[in-house]
């Protein structure tokens, strides 16, 4: 007996496309998470340095 091996290019595309996909969309998510957080800390220490600016200027006016 002989055996015979096809490939079906059909089958191989959509394995690849299905992995892909199930590779290329988590990495997004995380990358838009990241880029969330990034910003959320960036604005968190803005936030903070007007406070300390607001502080310093609070107590020299209490100075003078």
């Amino acid at each position: 007996m002989t055996e015979t091996t096809s490939f079906n290019i059909g089958d191989i595309i959509s394995t690849i496309f299905i992995l892909g996909f199930s590779i290329i969309i988590p990495a997004i998510i995380i990358f838009i998470i990241y880029k969330v957080i990034k910003r959320s800390e960036k604005r968190a220490n803005e936030r903070l340095s007007l406070e300390r600016e607001n502080t310093v200027l609070l107590k020299n006016k209490l100075m003078i």
